[in-house]
């Protein structure tokens, strides 16, 4: 497989995805069908870390390291979209937290990169 062919492969996978989503999150969805998505998720992100993993043995911290700050990235870029649409509300308790850890993340980001060299 190409890298090519595995971009489109996962271009297909995202649409079916957002698919069974919008098929879960309704009322009529299964508990069963939910779990068994679930399980089935589980199980790829599983296989995809230990393949990741493997290519990246000989430094795992820096990989992982990096494999998180993504994560964060992409979560705080969902969250904000969410909260521009109004998906979530602003207003929940939980985002006082949410903002409290974001400033002191963004203290230490940014007192880090102010010493880093250019």
């Amino acid at each position: 497989m190409t890298a090519m062919d595995l971009a489109q492969e996962v271009a297909q996978l995202r649409l079916m995805l957002t698919g069974v989503e919008g098929v879960l999150a309704s009322p009529n969805a299964a508990p069963r069908a939910l779990e068994d998505f679930k399980s089935m998720v589980d199980d790829v992100r599983t296989r995809v870390w230990a393949v990741l993993s493997a290519q990246n043995a000989e430094n795992p911290r820096a990989f992982s390291a990096h494999f998180r700050l993504r994560r964060i990235r992409e979560t705080t870029e969902a969250l904000a979209a969410d909260l521009r649409a109004g998906v979530l509300p602003a207003t929940d308790p939980e985002c006082a937290g949410i903002v409290a850890a974001m400033r002191a993340a963004l203290v230490e980001l940014e007192g880090r990169s102010a010493g880093a060299a250019p």
